[in-house]
């Protein structure tokens, strides 16, 4: 991601992670703990605003995409998927909301 604000003339200002987003091994890509039990992505959309960015480069599961476009824009901030370019040079849709994601079995009362 940081490649894609680097040709896209950007700065990277702030990085944030969900918090369910685990590294299995030193080096390896991030890996969702709980899919489809996203905690929400608003505390990061504040600490991007609060930093002084102006976009968002996502690169996430369904659930947290859609988290995050469920309060960014809110925000003012704009938001870029990591798949953006691929799907424009495609002719694709861009993601930004997903109505289909992994269904899981959802733990009892929320635990």
């Amino acid at each position: 991601m940081r490649d894609i604000c680097q040709k896209m003339n950007g700065v990277v200002k702030s990085v944030a992670r969900c918090k369910q987003a685990i590294e299995n091994k030193p080096g390896a890509p991030l890996k969702c703990e709980r899919p489809g039990n996203c905690p929400g992505q608003a505390k990061n959309n504040i600490q991007f605003k609060k930093d002084g960015c102006e976009y968002i480069i996502i690169g996430n599961c369904s659930d947290c995409s859609n988290t995050v476009m469920g309060s960014a824009p809110k925000m003012g901030l704009k938001v870029f998927h990591q798949t953006d370019h691929v799907m424009r040079t495609i002719g694709h849709p861009l993601y930004r909301y997903l109505r289909v994601s992994k269904q899981v079995e959802q733990l009892p009362e929320g635990k």
